[in-house]
């Protein structure tokens, strides 16, 4: 996908061309310029074609996302693992969940929810660093939404939806393996819905 002089991204010509196929998403590439993965970027990557998600054009504000089944779909993961992230540190996402909405959908994993993690979880929003944090308020199913989880370098962080935050204990771990989304690293607990953006 080419860039814009406005520096965003031409959907156009993927509009167009995926109007009479099915596309799919191989890479979601690190926009981030750090290079937190071993001194390389962070993309994230599904080499199984039958896992990956599919382009969903204008779902969001006239934006494309990332579109997942639930079921075989999703686990991309990064091929280096991160240099270690020590806390305070944040987990964003912009996402919404279509279906399996009383289950747990993972938006973001480090380390199979050993390190840390960003999920939805029976309409709410689960976070963990170390202890698990739900966020009491409800997740409306559908609806996209503006997820925040801040990791404090004590052990009390905060999950926000929409700007509505919620405190708890989310405990300390540091971040040292690999970054997966729309899934845990080894491929349970799929989301279903549509991924947009998100990062740490």
């Amino acid at each position: 996908i080419n860039t814009l002089s406005t520096g965003l991204p031409d959907t156009t010509t993927p509009v167009t061309f995926c109007a009479s196929t099915t596309c799919y998403y191989v890479t979601w590439y690190d926009q981030s310029g750090a290079n937190a993965c071993s001194g390389s970027a962070c993309d994230v990557t599904q080499a199984t074609s039958g896992n990956r998600v599919y382009w969903a054009a204008s779902v969001k504000n006239g934006w494309p996302c990332g579109g997942g089944s639930g079921t075989s779909t999703g686990t991309y993961t990064s091929a280096s693992a991160l240099t270690t992230i020590t806390s305070p540190y944040t987990f964003v996402a912009v996402s919404n969940r279509t279906g399996s909405f009383t289950g747990s959908g993972i938006i973001i994993d480090v380390n199979t929810y050993a390190d840390g993690f960003l999920s939805y979880d029976n309409n709410e929003i689960k976070t963990y660093a170390g202890s698990v944090h739900t966020a009491a308020m409800t997740t409306s199913d559908t609806a996209f939404h503006a997820l925040i989880a801040v990791i404090n370098s004590t052990t009390t962080g905060s999950a926000s939806i929409d700007g509505s935050t919620t405190t708890g204990t989310t405990g300390t771990n540091s971040l040292s393996h690999a970054v997966t989304i729309m899934a845990s690293t080894t491929a349970s607990d799929k989301m279903t819905g549509n991924f947009c953006e998100g990062g740490i």
